[in-house]
């Protein structure tokens, strides 16, 4: 009796191994981002979720090319680049695919101003304190020395 009841248990607990390396071996890759709506926040959007079974999973956005993201403790974060326009996010682990919208952001400024801005604090940062000195200078004596235009109308043609 007791030998029967040691062999029954040890099969039972060999099944029960078999069965665990067999769902863990062939187990269905999933794919679950923690939202399907997200927006952006600064310049960039961060997607995360969880996914099983393979090392890596990939993704397009609007069906572009694909980019590969590390699955590290069944969890993923894809980065994202913020743009004024929707995106479709779709991430794909082996056969199953879920897809993410990712909200337009709104535009900081207009390129050109913006561009324009930038490159002149720019060079005036890279300019010598020296010459920096001399056009405040300037400024100053230009603001002191502006004419308005009743002093103009009686100026004599030479001046």
């Amino acid at each position: 009796m007791k030998k029967s009841t040691k062999i029954i248990s040890e099969i039972i607990l060999l099944l029960l191994i078999v069965s665990g390396v067999r769902y863990y071996i062939f187990r269905p890759a999933k794919v679950e981002p923690d939202k399907t709506v997200y927006k952006a926040s600064g310049l960039s959007t961060n997607i995360k979720g969880t996914a099983t079974k393979n090392k890596f999973i990939s993704y397009s956005i609007n069906d572009g090319k694909k980019h590969s993201v590390r699955i590290r403790s069944n969890s993923f974060a894809i980065n994202i680049p913020s743009s004024n326009k929707e995106q479709k996010v779709t991430i794909y682990n082996g056969n199953v695919s879920a897809k993410i919208v990712v909200k337009a952001s709104k535009q900081l400024a207009d390129y050109q101003k913006f561009a324009k801005k930038y490159n002149q604090s720019l060079i005036a940062s890279s300019l010598p304190k020296s010459i920096i000195k001399k056009a405040n200078e300037l400024k100053k004596a230009q603001a002191a020395k502006q004419t308005t235009a009743a002093e103009i109308a009686r100026m004599s043609r030479t001046e």
